[in-house]
Protein backbone atom coordinates (compact mmCIF):
# COMPACT_ATOMS: atom_id res chain seq x y z
CA UNK A 1 0.00 0.00 0.00
CA UNK A 2 2.92 2.37 0.40
CA UNK A 3 4.24 2.06 -2.93
CA UNK A 4 0.44 2.98 -4.20
CA UNK A 5 0.17 5.57 -2.04
CA UNK A 6 3.68 7.20 -3.31
CA UNK A 7 2.84 6.57 -6.91
CA UNK A 8 -0.27 8.27 -6.61
CA UNK A 9 0.68 11.27 -4.15
CA UNK A 10 -1.62 9.90 -1.15
CA UNK A 11 -1.65 9.30 2.44
CA UNK A 12 -3.64 6.61 4.50
CA UNK A 13 -5.74 4.09 3.84
CA UNK A 14 -7.38 3.26 0.25
CA UNK A 15 -10.22 4.57 1.19
CA UNK A 16 -10.07 6.69 3.09
CA UNK A 17 -11.06 9.44 1.30
CA UNK A 18 -14.04 7.97 -0.10
CA UNK A 19 -15.99 6.68 3.70
CA UNK A 20 -17.83 8.47 5.72
CA UNK A 21 -20.44 8.33 8.47
CA UNK A 22 -23.60 9.78 9.29
CA UNK A 23 -26.54 9.16 11.86
CA UNK A 24 -29.73 7.53 10.60
CA UNK A 25 -32.93 9.29 12.46
CA UNK A 26 -35.18 7.78 10.29
CA UNK A 27 -36.18 4.34 9.35
CA UNK A 28 -37.25 5.11 6.03
CA UNK A 29 -33.81 5.78 5.00
CA UNK A 30 -32.29 2.87 7.22
CA UNK A 31 -34.44 1.04 4.74
CA UNK A 32 -33.29 2.60 1.36
CA UNK A 33 -29.67 2.64 2.45
CA UNK A 34 -30.18 -1.28 3.33
CA UNK A 35 -32.08 -1.95 0.22
CA UNK A 36 -29.33 -0.03 -1.89
CA UNK A 37 -26.58 -1.76 -0.33
CA UNK A 38 -27.84 -5.39 -1.15
CA UNK A 39 -29.27 -4.63 -4.39
CA UNK A 40 -26.35 -1.97 -5.94
CA UNK A 41 -23.92 -5.09 -7.21
CA UNK A 42 -26.74 -7.15 -8.65
CA UNK A 43 -28.18 -3.51 -10.70
CA UNK A 44 -24.59 -2.97 -11.87
CA UNK A 45 -24.05 -6.22 -12.80
CA UNK A 46 -21.61 -7.49 -10.47
CA UNK A 47 -23.38 -10.94 -9.88
CA UNK A 48 -27.34 -11.66 -10.95
CA UNK A 49 -29.07 -11.92 -7.76
CA UNK A 50 -28.53 -9.66 -4.43
CA UNK A 51 -28.80 -13.37 -2.78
Amino acid sequence: MKDLNKDMNRKGTLFESHMKHIAINEEGYLIHLVRYIHLNPAITGLCAQPE
